[in-house]
């Protein structure tokens, strides 16, 4: 089997995303971008906690999401989800395709408190 086949498994064996789908959501998002991408992920941790020779604790951990991320010129956006779903990519997708048609955002100064006075 090679690598290819492999990622494919692990992404899209689940039912919940395949790769058709996401290709042509990816696709229709980027269809005006300069660049972009999407980048999948999947965890797996395990942790055991000994003490003196004795298991004290034991916890296991699967988590999985996206990024997708879409340039157009200057404007730069970006979307992610925890997890691998059709309807999440679709989300992300609209979002980061707001940087084809002339939208783009800045950073926000946050509010100037009128609490928490030094005494």
């Amino acid at each position: 089997m090679d690598h290819l086949q492999t990622t494919d498994d692990i992404f899209f064996r689940s039912g919940a995303l395949d790769r058709d789908s996401a290709e042509a959501i990816v696709r229709n998002a980027l269809v005006d971008a300069d660049d972009g991408e999407l980048f999948l992920e999947m965890r797996h941790s395990e942790m055991l906690m000994i003490d003196d020779g004795r298991l004290k604790s034991a916890s296991y951990d699967q988590s999985s999401g996206f990024g997708l991320r879409a340039i157009a010129g200057e404007a730069h956006g970006y979307a992610h989800a925890g997890e691998l779903t059709e309807a999440a990519l679709q989300r992300a997708a609209d979002s980061v395709s707001a940087v084809t048609r002339g939208y783009s955002g800045v950073a926000a100064q946050p509010p100037v408190s009128a609490s928490n006075m030094p005494l």
